[in-house]
């Protein structure tokens, strides 16, 4: 895994200058495959596609920006205070529910984005100890902002209020990714399986006409014969 030179991000609001590494080559070696379609890479670490500014507040979907090598900012802007930018970070949940209060200034795509990370974050900490440590040092600038790595559905939630919160946006993606294509149904699958649904699970995950997902259908079975009702690591067949 070989890093190149920072791409430089200016904020819309600011002007701050937000930082992000930039990946030469990487392997998929180790990937870790997750119910709820996240997708762990110890040698292609994810970045951040929205962040906060740390300076303004002001909300940076950086994917739809766009961005300069620092080299090329130094040379073009001659910013004297490049060396000051803010490095980019995975946002927490409390961050991400604070988007979703201006949700009128969200596309659907959007707003399903934010509602998905969320559910990662919560994921998170019910990944089981052997899972996180082998992926999470990996991840930039990964955090698990104050909470520890848990194992059972009953320590996923810090209080009834955080389960609340949890449930509605479980909900509220739910219905936003109803008559999706079959690249989202395994998550509305595991999202009725987090509802203990397990009968709308199963028919979700089997309406799927991909053939790419044929894999899948055997392990989503199978957790719903268990009855489980959290995340857990889907095991690829190919060698």
């Amino acid at each position: 895994m070989f890093y190149g030179t920072d791409t430089i991000f200016q904020c819309i609001g600011c002007g701050n200058l937000v930082a992000r590494p930039t990946l030469l080559s990487g392997s998929d070696n180790g990937k870790l495959v997750y119910s709820d379609t996240n997708v762990w890479t110890p040698m292609m670490p994810k970045y951040p596609q929205v962040v906060i500014c740390r300076k303004c507040g002001s909300v940076l979907w950086l994917n739809k920006m766009e961005g300069f090598s620092s080299i090329e900012w130094e040379k073009t802007y001659q910013n004297t205070d490049s060396e000051k930018k803010q490095f980019m970070e995975f946002l927490n949940i409390k961050e991400y529910f604070s988007i979703l209060e201006n949700i009128e200034n969200l596309t659907t795509e959007d707003e399903i984005f934010i509602r998905t990370c969320i559910i990662w974050e919560y994921n998170d900490r019910v990944r089981t100890e052997k899972e996180q440590s082998e992926s999470i040092p990996y991840l930039l600038n990964r955090k698990y902002h104050g909470h520890e790595r848990v194992r059972t559905e009953e320590e996923q939630f810090e209080s009834v209020s955080d389960k609340l919160l949890w449930s509605e946006n479980v909900e509220c993606l739910k219905k936003l990714l109803h008559n999706k294509e079959d690249d989202w149904k395994v998550l509305l699958a595991d999202l009725y399986r987090y509802t203990l649904d397990f009968e709308i699970s199963h028919e979700i995950i089997t309406s799927i006409v991909n053939p790419e997902y044929e894999w899948i259908k055997p392990q989503f079975e199978e957790e719903i014969r268990k009855k489980n009702g959290i995340v857990f690591q889907l095991i690829s067949n190919v060698e």
